[in-house]
């Protein structure tokens, strides 16, 4: 009699960054244990222990360069020659936010950043680029979902890390930047994603353990990582492995006092499980132990059904489940 409204609650009785460049997935990325870059450069072969002395604007020296590459890849799309800048610092972040979900919009995003750095380094203060603007990039890059979006991101943030530490106060990451980054992986093609987002949450708990605040993750941190699980693929090895970050995730959030599990962390986490595990009997068993967690928290909604109506063979099966836990098969 179950009618798989959306609201429905079923408890226990009793009880770096570079677009276009090449993708992140192939055999040369040195993430996959295979020949990367060179040790100690960044992808453009930049030193990375080069002197990062910082100029008038607080912009790393090398950084506007960077950028310039970057637009020269896209310069050919025709959007390039339809920007304008707009005014002030206010309205161009406006721009970015409204433009996030365009199929170009971190290609538009960074064009309009690297506008404003260069405003910045000929005097114009008022246009310095903070932690607001760098976030909207990131955003948009994840949006976008283009190849080379996610290690742009990552890139930008750690940009921001350095001019931080360098004593730019206005470029301190914060929470929303890592979740954005984190998201933007989630959403990339790339075949080691898990690994990614779940080392940017590492990175968010360390610097939380040494005093930075601004850096907790909240829940849409969580959801992120266990999205960036979820949406794994490769062979079994990897897809383990990305099932195991996911559900890392989840158990941090069950262990946190300050953080709880929302309806969307259960249908990410359901569809790691069927999209993860390739056998049955495990696959329905994790189920079953994540779902009685969900009654327990009383999430369970439409969407949620609609993984495990996936997961297990058949509906009769899925009721059994259900009724184990206490549901009579009445109508609420």
């Amino acid at each position: 009699g179950y009618d798989g409204g959306d609201s429905v609650d079923i408890r226990r009785t009793p009880g770096q960054w570079r677009c276009n460049s090449r993708d992140r997935d192939s055999d040369s990325d040195s993430d996959s244990g295979k020949k990367g870059r060179p040790k100690g450069r960044d992808m453009w072969g930049t030193s990375t222990s080069a002197s990062m002395s910082m100029n008038r604007g607080g912009v790393p020296p090398h950084t506007a360069a960077k950028y310039k590459k970057l637009l020269t890849d896209f310069s050919h799309h025709p959007l390039m020659n339809k920007l304008e800048l707009p005014p002030d610092i206010s309205k161009l972040q406006l721009s970015l936010t409204h433009d996030s979900g365009e199929e170009y919009a971190g290609e538009k995003a960074l064009q309009l950043l690297e506008r404003m750095m260069s405003l910045t380094e000929e005097g114009h203060k008022d246009l310095s680029p903070n932690s607001q603007v760098y976030c909207s990039v990131i955003s948009a890059l994840g949006k976008s979902r283009v190849r080379g979006a996610a290690d742009t991101a990552e890139q930008l943030l750690y940009d921001m890390e350095l001019m931080f530490d360098n004593g730019n106060d206005e470029m301190q990451p914060n929470t929303i930047v890592f979740n954005s980054c984190i998201d933007a992986w989630a959403k990339s093609s790339f075949v080691f994603k898990a690994d990614k987002a779940n080392g940017l949450l590492t990175r968010m708990e360390e610097a939380v353990s040494g005093g930075k605040i601004s850096y907790t993750p909240n829940i849409i941190t969580y959801n992120a990582v266990i999205s960036a699980g979820a949406n794994s693929f490769g062979n079994a090895n990897i897809k383990g492995k990305a099932f195991k970050i996911a559900l890392d995730a989840y158990k941090k959030v069950q262990l946190s006092q300050d953080v709880q599990p929302t309806t969307f962390t259960y249908t990410l986490l359901f569809k790691a499980i069927r999209k993860l595990i390739d056998s049955q009997h495990p696959k329905e068993s994790m189920a079953k132990k994540i779902l009685e967690n969900c009654l327990r928290d009383g999430l369970l909604n439409s969407h949620i059904l609609s993984q495990l109506n996936l997961i297990f063979d058949n509906p009769d099966k899925l009721l059994t489940v259900f009724k184990s836990f206490g549901y009579d098969g009445g109508d609420s």
